[in-house]
């Protein structure tokens, strides 16, 4: 197996390679990241401060979710509907979400839903934060006299 790390967060090559011996398979949970090599239902989580107007946040990363994943969107659905059929799974909707989770004092987490595809699920992650984070400085309240802005 090709790793890929650090974590779970960068999606990328590290140029090691992972031998499992297949005892792993028999005691523990295997995950195969690329079981459909067309597209993924891929989830990642933007935390901001509680203090951070989450509204307008949450527009903003479904905003720059939905421009990151139009192009693809269509290709993705059928590619669902086709799983859905071929596995009789239940129906999936494709269109990117986000849901909301309170974790602890000070913070939410934004939960971003979306399809990608399979080998490119870190690069549209980065792509939607980059202009998600854009978007949030554009967004931001001048700093008024005698504040320091961030």
């Amino acid at each position: 197996l090709v790793e890929i790390g650090p974590g779970q967060a960068s999606h990328q090559h590290t140029g090691r390679m992972i031998s499992l011996p297949n005892s792993v398979f028999l005691t523990q949970a295997v995950i195969n990241e690329t079981y459909t090599d067309q597209f993924v239902l891929h989830t990642f989580t933007i935390p901001i401060s509680s203090s951070d107007p989450w509204e307008t946040a949450e527009r903003l990363v479904l905003e720059s979710a939905n421009e990151e994943c139009t192009p693809y969107l269509e290709m993705a659905r059928t590619h669902f509907d086709q799983m859905v059929g071929r596995h009789s799974l239940e129906a999936v909707q494709v269109e990117p979400r986000v849901s909301i989770r309170k974790v602890e004092p000070g913070r939410i987490d934004l939960i971003v839903r979306i399809p990608s595809p399979a080998r490119r699920k870190g690069r549209v992650e980065q792509a939607i934060i980059r202009r998600f984070l854009r978007a949030m400085s554009k967004e931001a309240p001048a700093p008024k006299d005698g504040e320091a802005s961030v």
